[in-house]
């Protein structure tokens, strides 16, 4: 179909019309391609955040106008990135197509669906508010992206999260709405991922504490209120302190604030986690040239290091950038890690541990028999140590099948040339039965409580006389 614009005058003394026709069919295109481009999304067609954010403000005014509720319903895929590092862009834009294909089957061709960006979608439900048939959407949902997607010849198996708002009651504005949505999504994907979940008070009451702790701890790390405390590790057959595990408190007002449990977390979940882990290194190195320096020496200290500060390669230049400043020597230093750590990409787990271990620094397996490490790790993995979690500890004593899993970490560990450390060990009989079974390393309050830096160089002083 052509459009034509056309311009014309009409001249009295000769009764002539004067005029010029102009074929603007291109330039109508033209402006269409433009206005697509700015309201919908290129790979997908969808809505995109821009034409999303237009529905959602007009739905909030039909609402307000009928007085009645609607629900929005945030989408993310769990773990979408995988896909693209593990098969690339390509299959990835082909997933988000297949995926977006899927939701508009389940939900009808007049759904208002959107895309946020990335692998973030968000879905208005226009007269749906009630909570049952709000979870069943979600569930049928969840259920129906379960189902396996065949990409260029190969399954692939996905799950979602999925966050629910609810108009007035959630929000009444654009930006309450969509965050509380959000939010709720990022909760479900807390809870364990291929789930729902509601707004609700008491998670924005959540959200605003850990907003409020995320501030305080950026400001914590700033003006020195935290503190590294030390816990000493035993070698019992020797009646030797052979090391210490350093572990961050919060300290204000001269008493404990908060709990690393609840800090840490948020840490990792704000990113403030990098700036942490970098003040717990330097600091601990600083305390380990102190104690050179002032007759207590041989001092290995122990740092526990997030998983997310491995990632790229992050905590090589980290310690590096440690030791340029401190000159000691990286025998001193072991880090700690966590089965997580090396799960999810072991290639690379492998690359920067060896990095760590060319360097001297020893690495040790935190909380050992947790998680899901198996046999073939254990041997690919340049660590020279495990730590037998607590939980194994504890009831030892009474426990037949903790005290036989026990035996075959420190069984195993042998075989694999490995140490061992016991820790949460709270009594003599826990010390007794390990020593028996071949594990004389051990921490935990049978020996001592973490303390601070005066009052570990006085056990220390106290325990070498």
């Amino acid at each position: 179909m052509v459009s034509i614009h056309s311009l014309a005058e009409f001249d009295p003394q000769s009764n002539i019309v004067h005029g010029s026709i102009h074929d603007i069919t291109k330039r109508r295109e033209a402006e269409k391609t433009i206005e697509r481009l700015a309201y919908y999304d290129t790979l997908t067609n969808l809505p995109n955040r821009k034409m999303f954010i237009n529905s959602l403000f007009e739905s909030i005014l039909n609402a307000s106008e009928n007085n009645s509720k609607f629900s929005l319903l945030y989408i993310d895929i769990d773990n979408f990135k995988n896909i693209n590092d593990d098969h690339g862009h390509y299959v990835g834009d082909l997933f988000l197509k297949r995926v977006v294909k899927r939701l508009k089957n389940f939900l009808g061709k007049n759904c208002n669906l959107s895309r946020l960006g990335g692998d973030e979608f968000i879905i208005i439900l226009e007269g749906v508010s009630d909570v049952k048939q709000l979870s069943d959407i979600s569930n049928k949902i969840l259920s129906n992206l379960k189902h396996p997607f065949k990409i260029e010849g190969r399954e692939n198996f996905i799950s979602a999260s999925i966050g629910i708002s609810v108009f007035p009651d959630d929000g009444s504005t654009v930006k309450k709405l969509l965050n509380n949505a959000d939010a709720a999504m990022f909760q479900a994907k807390n809870i364990g991922k291929d789930s729902y979940c509601f707004f609700s008070e008491e998670l924005n009451q959540s959200i605003k504490r850990k907003e409020s702790i995320k501030a305080e701890l950026r400001q914590a790390i700033k003006n020195n209120e935290l503190e590294l405390y030390y816990q000493p590790k035993i070698d019992v057959s020797k009646n030797k302190i052979v090391g210490a595990e350093a572990l961050t408190r919060w300290i204000r007002g001269g008493e404990s604030y908060l709990y690393p449990d609840e800090f840490i977390s948020i840490a990792e979940e704000s990113g403030l986690i990098f700036e942490l882990d970098k003040w717990v290194l330097m600091t601990a190195c600083k305390q380990i040239d102190t104690w050179e320096k002032s007759g207590i020496k041989g001092q290995k200290i122990a740092v526990n290091i997030s998983a997310l500060h491995f990632k790229e390669g992050r905590i090589l230049q980290t310690i590096k950038e440690a030791f340029k400043h401190i000159p000691i020597s990286p025998k001193s230093l072991e880090i700690e890690i966590t089965e997580t750590m090396f799960m999810d990409d072991i290639d690379e787990a492998i690359s920067i541990l060896t990095n760590l271990r060319s360097i001297g620094i020893e690495i040790s397996v935190d909380d050992f028999g947790t998680g899901y490490s198996s046999l073939s790790y254990l041997k690919k993995l340049p660590i020279s140590k495990v730590k037998i979690d607590r939980s194994f500890i504890s009831d030892i004593t009474t426990d037949n099948g903790n005290s036989v899993l026990t035996q075959a970490i420190i069984k195993m560990s042998e075989l694999l040339s490995l140490q061992v450390v016991a820790e949460g060990v709270e009594c003599k009989e826990q010390v007794d039965l390990l020593s028996k079974y071949g594990c004389h390393s051990m921490q935990g309050y049978y020996f001592a409580r973490p303390m601070e830096i005066s009052k570990y160089e006085t056990f220390f002083k106290n325990w070498k006389n």
